[in-house]
């Protein structure tokens, strides 16, 4: 069977002020439909940039990366971008949610991004089904500022989960949470799995890694069975390598990008038929 995600050799080299720094050297790694991955690692040790890497969002220098058989290791923008809206959903620590939208309204924006223009019925279905999956259908018209971090973070598991991605990457997508709100995240997440979704969890807490089907470490740049020591779990930090989030502002367009100014600069005026 071909296997969902398959990395080889992939190595990448930081280059700024500094002299350039390997960070990733000769990385292999297997991920198949339905499998759940985490990746722990010290700060700095290039997890961020692993996960930019996997959701295009960067090229290795070199290596090979194969999705669902097809090489995709110097794959064009373009081609790129379409495919980061049809195969992957992506969580992280901030929520990028647009704030002049409600729960709803960012969670269907998505589907418009990734899917083009779904009928109007199959969208408010599809997206009220994601709010639901993640408990927080009852909150479908509030806006982020009424919402807690929980559950705004909710509210970005659900975009991420309603295009049916065939890849999900979390990066430390509990990090601002409390213990409850994160345990019910990861769940939320992991029961993708059941539904044929591969995961790729990075994460610094040993208890949610341990949920998944395999853990990993990166270190010296490859990749590795992880050892559970709880002696001394590492504490989570800011990572100074690259990160596939929007590096400004506090907001996305659905995809991992910043919002279009066509769409996010209105107002309310239109937005219930535009993308809910």
């Amino acid at each position: 069977m071909t296997a969902l995600l398959e990395l080889s050799g992939i190595t990448k080299t930081l280059k700024g002020q500094q002299a350039p720094r390997t960070i990733l050297d000769g990385v292999d790694l297997t991920v198949d439909s339905g499998e759940s991955v985490a990746i722990l690692g010290r700060s700095g040790s290039g997890k961020s940039t692993l996960l930019s890497l996997i959701g295009l969002f960067d090229r290795p220098d070199s290596g090979r990366y194969l999705l669902g058989g097809r090489d995709i290791s110097r794959v064009a923008e373009r081609r790129a971008a379409g495919l980061r809206s049809a195969e992957f959903g992506f969580v992280f620590q901030r929520f990028f949610l647009l704030k002049h939208l409600t729960a709803a309204q960012n969670v269907a924006m998505a589907l418009v991004n990734g899917q083009g223009w779904l009928p109007r019925r199959k969208r408010r279905a599809r997206t009220l089904a994601a709010l639901d999956q993640v408990g927080i259908a009852h909150l479908a018209k509030h806006r982020p500022a009424r919402l807690s971090g929980g559950e705004q973070q909710r509210v970005a598991v659900a975009r991420a989960l309603v295009r049916e991605p065939r890849l999900l990457l979390a990066d430390e997508p509990t990090g601002a949470l409390d213990t409850e709100t994160g345990n019910l995240v990861i769940e939320v997440m992991r029961a993708a799995t059941d539904r044929g979704c591969g995961l790729i969890l990075v994460t610094h807490d040993w208890d949610h890694a341990n949920k998944m089907q395999r853990v990993l470490r990166l270190s010296d740049g490859t990749l590795n069975p992880a050892i559970d020591t709880r002696g001394t779990p590492p504490q989570p930090e800011p990572e100074p390598d690259v990160a596939p989030a929007p590096v400004s502002g506090t907001e996305s367009d659905g995809t991992g990008g910043p919002p279009s100014a066509d769409r996010a600069g209105r107002g309310d005026a239109g937005l219930d038929g535009m993308f809910w």
